[in-house]
């Protein structure tokens, strides 16, 4: 589907109307070249120019402007507004037009505007279907006709029109969301290519009228007031089509040069959850994971800002910065797959399922919720100028209750006994103060796990995994055999029962009561 940006033109500055009423102008550029290149620079190819004040004026007044974007850029320009004659035309195509949008003269003059598709094509010349209350409007949207929607686009797809730009009036600006149930209406009753036009107001919007069929979309206020940025549709939509499967290896590949993982590590094998992409629904999948990465994406760059912001105040030398993610990608799919879905706006609560999220966590097994490494091992950053080393990589092993004593140590704290005559459980972590340093430390005996069924037990290299589906526990060498994909737990089934108690032992002594 094209997304198609709109530069509307007043007084040749680009300026945005809310349901086009003139006295709600808004200017946003004094120079709609520059605008028409930085649409270009981030990788649009199509615009929809209007001449308002030829609409207002029932003649073309902006084709200067066309001229000047025409010939100073490679954009495709859909040019509209004030085309009542043949004259009208003529200066629109020479002045670099490569097709035109026309609305009133359809609706007044029929016959005038059929000699014009037999002139220039039905692949030129595009009919504006403005809409209020599925009533065709006309000269600026001033006047309305008694053509209804459908009969006058069916009609002059009959003479040979091929596009169709419908925008509904009352969504114009408003940033309110488009009108899908017209435009499925449209499309379930006319065989067209459909642009929609108006209320367009964030990425999930342009994706759910390529769902429903629409072969563009125009955008407009949401660009100018930044509710859509040009980086983020630049940058993530189509990213994601090869699909869950290509990108795990791709990522698998990536960590491996990056020296963030043992090239030894083997790859584990396909998660049982994740579904097969050949039958997927490619676009909403991608979707889905675009999505995903711009919520990344904005979060990376506001950590960013404030890093700056500690540095601009001098306190870098006296911060220590720990950023550490959930643990393990995120598997849930509330409200299942469905393209109805959309993830992104507030009205649902959306995830990317578990195909991505076993994506994700490339090359680990499973994902957030199994205790399984794609479950619980967790990317951890430090930053703290001239105590941690820049670029150092730390096979320590270490847990989340380790940050209360790494804080105590550093801010030369100590941990209570009791409070308000309550005693408190004590402190379970380590100190990572050493590990911060670049050294070794005496780490933990054993940690233990156990979340919704799942469970799992670490002494030194050993790991031992209960998967609730399985129901039976497996054996892993952490040091041989990172990524878990060697079942040890038949050659050695004396070591098995023996962690098996001490996570039992575990269990009971957090208040747990495992059914198995």
């Amino acid at each position: 589907m094209k997304i198609i940006p709109a530069i509307d033109i007043i007084e040749g500055k680009c300026v945005r109307l809310s349901q086009g009423i003139y006295q709600t102008k808004k200017i946003y550029s004094v120079n709609p070249l520059e605008m028409a290149k930085k649409f270009y620079d981030h990788g649009i190819r199509n615009i929809h120019l209007v001449d308002l004040d030829g609409a207002r004026s029932s003649k073309i007044i902006n084709y200067k402007v066309l001229e000047s974007i025409a010939s100073k850029t490679d954009l495709s320009i859909d040019f509209g507004g004030g085309l009542k004659s043949e004259k009208d035309v003529e200066i629109a195509f020479n002045s670099g037009a490569e097709k035109i949008t026309v609305g009133s003269i359809a609706a007044e003059k029929p016959k005038t505007f059929q000699s014009w598709l037999l002139k220039y094509g039905g692949n030129k010349i595009i009919l504006g279907a403005d809409v209020k209350n599925k009533f065709i409007c006309i000269n600026g949207w001033i006047d309305q006709t008694d053509h209804q929607i459908y009969e006058f686009i069916n009609y002059n797809k009959s003479k040979g029109v091929e596009y169709v730009i419908c925008t509904d009036i009352e969504k114009d600006g408003m940033l309110n969301g488009p009108s899908f149930k017209l435009y499925q209406s449209i499309l379930k009753n006319c065989n067209i290519k459909l642009i929609g036009s108006g209320g367009i107001s964030k990425i999930s919007d342009i994706e759910k009228l390529s769902e429903i069929g629409c072969h563009g979309a125009i955008i407009g206020k949401s660009l100018y007031e930044k509710k859509i940025s040009l980086k983020d549709i630049k940058k993530y939509i189509g990213k994601y089509k090869m699909g869950w499967e290509e990108m795990r290896k791709q990522r698998y590949r990536r960590l491996i040069q990056m020296g963030l993982i043992d090239s030894e590590w083997q790859l584990s094998d396909k998660d049982f959850r994740s579904y097969d992409w050949e039958t997927a629904n490619k676009e909403h999948e991608d979707l889905r994971m675009a999505v995903y990465a711009a919520m990344i994406d904005s979060m990376d760059q506001n950590i960013g800002r404030l890093i700056k912001s500690i540095k601009m105040n001098k306190g870098g030398d006296n911060t220590l910065v720990i950023f550490l993610s959930d643990n393990g990608g995120c598997a849930e799919e509330p409200g299942g797959r469905s393209p109805e879905i959309i993830p992104g706006p507030k009205e649902f609560y959306a995830s990317v399922g578990p195909s991505w999220g076993w994506a994700q966590n490339s090359p680990f097994r499973r994902y957030k919720s199994w205790a399984h490494e794609g479950g619980i091992a967790t990317p951890c950053i430090a930053w703290w100028p001239g105590r941690v080393s820049s670029g150092s990589i730390t096979k320590e092993v270490g847990h989340i209750i380790d940050f209360m004593p790494t804080f105590l140590e550093l801010s030369g704290g100590k941990y209570p006994k009791e409070f308000n005559g309550e005693k408190i459980i004590p402190v379970e972590g380590k100190s990572l103060v050493s590990v911060l340093n670049g050294k070794r430390r005496k780490g933990h005996d054993q940690l233990a796990w156990e979340w919704s069924g799942n469970r799992a037990l670490r002494e030194g290299k050993w790991k031992l995994v209960w998967d609730k589906f399985d129901k039976k526990w497996a054996l892993f060498d952490m040091l041989e055999d990172r990524t878990e994909t060697t079942d040890l737990a038949e050659s050695m089934p004396e070591l098995v029962t023996r962690l098996a108690l001490d996570w039992r032992t575990w269990a009971k002594s957090n208040g747990l009561k495992p059914k198995n």
